[in-house]
């Protein structure tokens, strides 16, 4: 024979067995796509709350920072107390002036300081009345302290 033919067979059996190991080739691959994905997800979602986390201990000890670097100026005094103003929070909005105050408690025997209580203020200059951030109405000054701590304030 001139032309020989040469046939190989092959077994049906071999086709599917490599048919399954590619196909289980691809499942580990896509299982494997799955795993990678999972932990990217954790990933990100850790680096968020550490971004979350440091943004809010930056901000949280900037406002302490500022808290500490009022610039408190004494206004006005008496045996009994002090009265200071924080000079850096003065504005003025429609007639009304809005401060931060301190009161300090004194103690007329040795001038010890016996308590210290800051609050935010609205005076109205025009009629001096005055409100704090616990009272909802306007009042008159009824101490001397109150009364020169009203009108110097308003030659700011």
């Amino acid at each position: 024979m001139l032309f020989e033919e040469k046939i190989t067979y092959v077994s049906l059996e071999e086709d599917v067995d490599d048919f399954f190991s590619a196909y289980s080739l691809i499942g580990n691959v896509y299982e494997y796509s799955k795993i990678r994905m999972k932990y990217l997800k954790e990933m990100f979602k850790l680096f968020h709350i550490l971004s979350f986390s440091l943004l809010i201990l930056f901000f949280s000890s900037s406002s302490v920072i500022a808290a500490s670097t009022k610039n408190w100026t004494e206004i006005a005094a008496t045996s009994d107390g002090i009265q200071f103003i924080d000079t850096q929070s003065i504005r003025y909005k429609k007639g009304i002036l809005f401060i931060l105050t301190k009161y300090s408690e004194i103690n007329p025997e040795n001038n010890d300081i016996l308590s210290t209580k800051s609050y935010q203020m609205e005076i109205d200059c025009q009629k001096r009345l005055f409100k704090t951030d616990s009272s909802k109405n306007w009042e008159k000054p009824e101490t001397k302290l109150m009364k020169a701590a009203i009108i110097k304030s308003c030659t700011y």
